[in-house]
């Protein structure tokens, strides 16, 4: 201001502000739908190390859309403050199992299992919105993007915080109760004393208060999966619904609708749909570790009973079970019952809807190929007899077309990413748990 000159005259007009840089390098950061003061605290998730006393209120006013919109380096640190929480848990209970007399065995095994289950959910829950909100930015199909935007709006923009923590906190009360049926069983035992079973039960009920925020984690994970897996039923079914008119109508292949079709199930950079399918592998595969994590975080004052029956179950060779005990470990058979509920569960809500997905896109196929295969063969065969000098150009795009129909993906998952998946906890459960169990 003192470079005017003061003869100079300032307008209205003059005067100008110039925000669409900012905004357009700010825009997409920001999510819709949260309030001045919410801004400003998501502002501060942003440096969660640098301030820790607004990651609670984030958590409990924040949408979930407006957390997972965070970039991947303070979403992981605020993960890694949650579950820097769970860790206490291990170090009362190693105390309280040991003045109750129980083996600190389960205590290893359950670490072990939570914390890949803790790490699983958290990562799924990130990874499978992102895909999802780069779906929606990008939008180079408009009527694929149009129906997942509103099961997507509807089951992110929710706080979901308050409902996992009660929830995870009334779960806790089952352990709670195990503690004390164990608590009795072991003063009548002789196994310790009063002043020390005592002592143990408190420690122990105590160390599942900070077990709580890490079950949310779990709990939520599992929610989302479910909400997730509908979401990309609704991103399948308008593909569906066009190659359903295909294949029961009468137009031809050759329209706008069906080469969309064909384009989006083919291997086009940045168009094909196998590059959402990581959505139901990541969460088919996130939720056999999320799942046993939960569990057995509810079954730890237990888990050694289990284990010893098993153990009579094997030395008693009863049928099947005395089988399976020996080949997996007594712990290792435990996981293996819950993985063998959660695959079962999985395929049904995931795999099934694919294939049924895949019977009426090969249909699609195979109607489109029998439509193309006879001008394509008139065309060889008056070129081969000297009928015609040379093949139409319209024989030439359509012959294209032919044999990208024919490379078409039947399926939007890739098939060998789900039998690596299928390796790789086959080789988990028969190997890496008995050594984990022990």
């Amino acid at each position: 201001m003192l470079n005017v000159p003061p003869q100079i005259v300032r307008r209205k007009e003059d005067i100008r502000f110039e925000f669409e840089e900012f905004l357009a390098e700010h825009e997409k950061a920001l999510p819709r739908d949260i309030e001045p003061e919410q801004a400003e605290l998501l502002e501060k998730l942003r440096s969660p190390f640098k301030n820790p006393g607004s990651i609670v209120p984030g958590l409990k006013e924040l949408p979930l859309k407006a957390l997972l919109n965070l970039p991947w380096k303070p979403y992981f640190q605020i993960m890694l403050l949650i579950f820097m929480l769970y860790i206490p848990s291990f170090v009362l209970l190693g105390v309280g199992f040991k003045f109750l007399g129980i083996p600190l065995g389960p205590i290893i095994i359950v670490l072990v299992i939570g914390t890949l289950g803790f790490w699983a959910g958290a990562f799924t829950l990130k990874f499978s919105f992102s895909l999802f909100q780069h779906l929606l930015e990008v939008a180079r199909f408009p009527w694929i993007a149009e129906a997942v935007r509103d099961p997507l709006e509807s089951a992110y923009r929710k706080n979901r915080t308050k409902k996992t923590l009660t929830l995870a906190l009334l779960l806790m009360g089952l352990p709670t109760v195990l503690f004390i049926v164990k608590f009795f069983d072991q003063l009548s035992n002789g196994s310790t004393s009063g002043s020390s079973a005592i002592l143990g039960l408190v420690l122990s009920i105590l160390s599942l208060l900070f077990v709580v925020p890490a079950q949310a984690v779990l709990l939520l994970s599992l929610i989302m999966s479910q909400k997730n897996t509908r979401i990309y039923d609704h991103l399948l079914q308008p593909i569906k619904n066009r190659v359903v008119g295909y294949n029961e109508g009468f137009e031809s292949i050759l329209t706008k609708n069906n080469y969309e079709v064909v384009m989006i199930l083919g291997d086009t950079p940045g168009h094909s749909i196998r590059e959402l399918g990581d959505i139901p592998l990541i969460g088919l595969a996130s939720l056999v570790l999320v799942l046993n994590a939960f569990v057995y975080n509810l079954m730890i004052p237990i888990i050694g009973e289990v284990s010893d029956l098993l153990i009579k179950a094997q030395n008693n060779n009863a049928p099947v079970i005395g089988w399976l005990v020996t080949r997996f470990s007594p712990i290792g058979f435990l996981f293996f019952m819950l993985l063998l509920v959660t695959v079962l569960a999985s395929l049904t809500t995931i795999v099934l809807p694919l294939i049924k997905l895949w019977w009426v896109i090969r249909k699609f196929r195979l109607k489109a190929l029998s439509e193309l295969d006879p001008f394509l063969f008139d065309e060889i065969t008056d070129t081969a007899l000297g009928r015609k000098e040379k093949m139409e150009e319209e024989a030439h795009v359509v012959f294209a077309l032919r044999e990208y129909i024919y490379q078409m993906k039947t399926s939007p998952i890739d098939p060998i990413r789900l039998a690596q998946i299928t390796i790789l906890y086959t080789f988990y459960v028969w190997k890496g748990l008995p050594k984990i169990a022990g």
